[in-house]
């Protein structure tokens, strides 16, 4: 998106300040934050609880980095896609703070809550970073990714913490498996491409699927065909059959693998009440309680966005104990109370309107909603906060980024090696939208926003003809 100046001259000129500045070492500098700075504060407690808010600080300097690029170069090397669906993203956050009147407070909250990663989405444009750049960056994220084995190894077998918590340095074990199924989608794409010896790429998959393994999470049985299946499919027409045909081999071991190691770990636990919850072991019964409650038929709708006539303590007893809502029906119950208000269905009741804040004055007037479920996944979240509208504007956002991935994985370069794993997590990250909130945990909203503006950079330079 060009406002008057000469690419080449732009592109040249930013090339040498990120070779030359403090600007190509934000990015290593961001990455160490994201892995150990939460980890620090809130599993070990040896640094204080503020030094969480780094990402925060981060997302300002590179939004100020982002003006001062704008104002110099007058242009960002972005499809005007990308600039269009913020434009209109904030327009349904500021609606949304209008229909419903919410305080100043709540409104700062919700824009942190959904702006906080938007910067690192430009960073990737600011720097124009060259193929050996990028490797340089995807090499430092190997070791830290690598680093999670041995961690999450003690905390499995020395220090025998609960599995939820078996995460390596990213505190929930369903975190580190997303991050885990990423980094095994990238695997696959710089395999598929030739810049990976199938020994390489085996060792490497292998360190990254172990550590989800032993932390039992049960969304790879979703995630893993899937993801194989996007990088197939997207690469059929240009890299070699037999690539291919490794790759699907490789997703088959892993899931049954993962299978096998699941049903005999739970099958000799002996506890008939934990193995009723379990989706290999008794599906039928673990989606009755995983999926769907009774909960629903409890609630009015008519009541539920009328705070002078709910009932005192209704919502809170929704939160705990086995009387939480589930999973789908968290998703299906602001459908149905948001229904009574065609306004209100479009833009949700405000960002951060249906969330708590550690500042008691910040928390929405509707402050539990966004927790009916204790696992507070993100569809719940987007359906309570900013509506039908809001969501499908997300959903618009996740498949500009799956159609460039698509466009980059059949061209030459590192870029298209990402692009090819990089399209397979822009649909798990779909998928994940009713299973966990993906926009609370730094590691997956910074790398997912920062590689995405990778892709979306890549592909409209490439589009252009413009070699970096």
């Amino acid at each position: 998106m060009s406002f008057g100046s000469n690419n080449e001259n732009m592109l040249n000129e930013s090339q040498y300040a990120s070779d030359n500045s403090w600007q190509y070492k934000l990015p290593y500098v961001i990455f160490l934050s994201i892995f150990f700075i939460d980890f620090a504060a809130i599993r070990l407690g040896i640094i204080p609880r503020f030094s969480t808010l780094a990402t925060d600080a981060f997302a300002g300097i590179v939004a100020l980095m982002a003006i001062f690029y704008l104002a110099r170069h007058r242009s960002l090397n972005i499809d005007v896609k990308y600039i269009i669906f913020f434009f209109f993203f904030c327009l349904v956050m500021l609606f949304g703070y209008i229909l419903n009147s919410v305080s100043a407070g709540t409104m700062l909250m919700g824009i942190r809550s959904y702006l906080r990663f938007a910067p690192f989405f430009l960073l990737p444009m600011i720097l124009n970073l060259s193929d050996i750049q990028m490797r340089s960056q995807l090499r430092f994220l190997l070791v830290l990714a690598l680093i999670q084995f041995p961690i999450v190894v003690l905390q499995k077998f020395v220090f025998k913490i609960n599995p939820d918590w078996v995460a390596g340095t990213l505190n929930i074990g369903s975190v580190l498996t997303m991050f885990s199924l990423s980094a095994i989608a990238i695997t696959f794409g710089f395999y598929l491409h030739g810049r990976l010896r199938f020994g390489a790429a085996l060792i490497l998959i292998i360190c990254f699927f172990l550590p989800s393994t032993l932390n039992e999470s049960k969304s790879i049985v979703v995630f893993l065909p899937i993801m194989v299946i996007i990088s197939v499919m997207i690469t059929t027409r240009t890299v070699d059959k037999k690539r291919l045909l490794v790759v699907a081999g490789l997703g088959a071991t892993m899931l049954f693998t993962f299978i096998m190691s699941y049903a005999i770990f739970f099958g000799t636990l002996g506890v008939e009440e934990e193995r009723e919850n379990l989706f290999l072991v008794d599906p039928g019964k673990a989606a009755t309680h995983y999926l769907f409650s009774d909960t629903l038929s409890d609630i009015d709708p008519r009541k539920m966005l009328d705070l002078e006539k709910r009932v005192v303590g209704q919502v809170p007893e929704l939160v705990m104990g086995e009387d939480r809502v589930a999973r789908l029906d968290s998703v299906l119950l602001p459908v149905v109370v948001l229904s009574q208000d065609i306004s209100k269905l479009a833009f949700g009741l405000g960002a951060g309107n249906a969330s708590d804040s550690f500042i008691t004055s910040f928390s929405g007037e509707y402050e539990k909603y966004a927790t009916l479920n204790v696992s507070i996944p993100q569809l719940p979240i987007f359906l309570w906060e900013i509506g039908l509208l809001g969501v499908g504007m997300f959903l618009m956002f996740f498949i500009f980024i799956f159609i460039d991935s698509r466009y980059l994985a059949n061209k030459e370069g590192i870029s298209a090696s990402i692009a090819t794993g990089w399209a397979a997590v822009v649909v798990m990250i779909i998928l994940s939208l009713p299973y966990k909130p993906f926009m609370l945990f730094s590691v997956l909203g910074v790398l997912f926003w920062y590689f995405s503006g990778y892709i979306a950079t890549k592909c409209y330079l490439d589009k252009r003809g413009i070699n970096t």
